[in-house]
């Protein structure tokens, strides 16, 4: 009888080949987990709404099929127009910023890059400069880009007209950062381009912050007053935000709470005979108008007022504002004392008057050359009501003050007036500035023959 054997079908080579497939499919399924978790976390941190979006949309429909989906969708649609009507600054700063940065500058900032000249040295993918941060308003964008080594804000500022043309803006402004960065300022539309409506009275004025108008980002235009004077320059205009006087009234307009409980003082010379401040007499606690001799005696007593306050001022000492309405045509109706006696008045309150107390707000045809001198504030209004405002010596912006009727300027008299005092006794200038000798001359004399 043959004898039959039988052999193991097992080789020592199948279990560890086996094991060894086991361990690369582990290793590759936790390396593909960690990519997921990875792109999850970098989809997160860079684009949250799409990766909300793209989560919820998943459970959504892992949970109810697409029309739960539809339905989620749908209600998120509602939600944002409901936060857009009732925030649209909000809004902007937490979703169209993003959006933005994400789906017009990411897709094609690379291209605009290369197209405008701005990639480093490279065969294969060269480098370009980093986009940053991005914040959004309905009208414009400022871009925050991180330079590539060797590259200065000049080059791009060489390249702006590239660069709007290239990320589909109407215009670009580029701004130095320092430290190898800058911000473009991309203008995607014009807010100043129709009148600014008439902008709530605040209850509490903030001195350093009066909101005037617009800026051409669609922000607000705000003047710290208290920091210094200023002066509107321009054509006078028809009360709709496009002549000087509005750049007065949108200030008036500002500060009249204030007004009215008496922490600020009006004081007006209107050198138009009445034409322009007439409207809100009410508000004026002096108010000279017509020929030059009954404002030379309010200038000289708001020099007496620098000449008696302490620098800094007290509490308890409203803040005089000074508004001079086409001061520079009195020249030809002063005789040679009295237009030295305005220089010398006119010479002290603008240089000393910031620190007492005293803020001149003056409006003419057009500014002198030394109007930076004198003025801390200066704003140059075209006949569009498109204004360049600028503070001390710093770069001009382009503002739009807000219009303001004369009807409408009545009502803000008659809502805002001061309550009746009793006139305050002249002051009394120390003993030490009674002597002063003037100033040195030619601010307001260039203002004075300035047509």
């Amino acid at each position: 009888m043959a004898r039959v054997v039988v052999r193991s079908s097992s080789s020592t080579g199948v279990v560890p080949l086996a094991a060894g497939m086991v361990v690369a499919l582990a290793t590759a399924g936790a390396v593909l987990v960690v990519a997921l978790v990875t792109l999850a976390v970098w989809l997160a941190v860079r684009h949250p709404f799409l990766a909300a979006a793209l989560g919820g949309s998943a459970l959504a429909v892992a949970g109810g099929g697409a029309p739960v989906a539809a339905g989620l969708w749908a209600l998120v649609a509602a939600g944002a127009l409901a936060w857009r009507w009732r925030d649209r600054d909000g809004f902007d700063r937490a979703v169209l910023r993003r959006w933005r940065r994400s789906v017009v500058y990411g897709r094609r900032w690379r291209r605009a890059m290369v197209a405008c000249g701005l990639e480093g040295p490279g065969e294969w993918r060269p480098p370009v400069p980093r986009l940053g941060t991005v914040h959004s308003t309905r009208w414009a964008d400022t871009v925050r880009v991180h330079l590539l080594d060797g590259q200065t804000p000049e080059t791009l500022a060489a390249r702006s007209k590239w660069l709007a043309a290239a990320l589909g803006a109407q215009t670009c402004r580029v701004r130095d950062d320092g430290a190898g960065a800058v911000t473009l300022e991309l203008r995607r539309a014009d807010p100043l381009s129709r009148p600014v409506p008439a902008l709530a009275v605040p209850d509490r004025p903030d001195l350093d912050a009066l909101v005037l108008g617009s800026r051409e980002d669609g922000s607000p235009w705000t003047v710290r007053l208290a920091r210094g004077h200023l002066l509107a320059a321009g054509p006078p205009g028809t009360g709709d935000g496009a002549g000087r006087e509005s750049v007065v009234w949108s200030l008036v307009r500002a500060l009249a709470a204030r007004v009215r409980d008496g922490s600020v003082e009006l004081w007006g010379i209107d050198g138009r005979g009445g034409l322009e401040l007439a409207a809100g007499a009410p508000l004026f606690a002096r108010l000279a108008a017509g020929d030059p001799g009954p404002g030379l005696p309010l200038v000289e007593d708001a020099a007496e007022l620098v000449r008696a306050r302490r620098p800094g001022g007290s509490r308890d000492e409203p803040l005089v504002v000074l508004v001079m309405e086409e001061i520079t045509g009195w020249g030809a109706g002063l005789g040679e004392a009295d237009r030295g006696r305005l220089d010398r008045a006119m010479e002290l309150v603008l240089a000393r008057g910031a620190a007492a107390g005293v803020i001149v707000v003056a409006t003419m045809r057009s500014a002198p050359a030394s109007a930076t001198t004198w003025f801390r504030h200066v704003v140059r209004v075209g006949p569009d009501g498109v204004a360049l405002a600028s503070e001390g010596r710093g770069t001009p912006d382009r503002v739009r003050a807000a219009g303001l009727s004369d009807a409408g300027v009545a009502a803000l008299a008659t809502r805002y007036r001061p309550a009746r005092r009793e006139p305050p006794a002249p002051p009394v200038p120390p003993p030490a500035a009674l002597g002063e000798a003037p100033l040195d001359d030619g601010g307001t004399a260039a203002m004075r023959h300035t047509a």
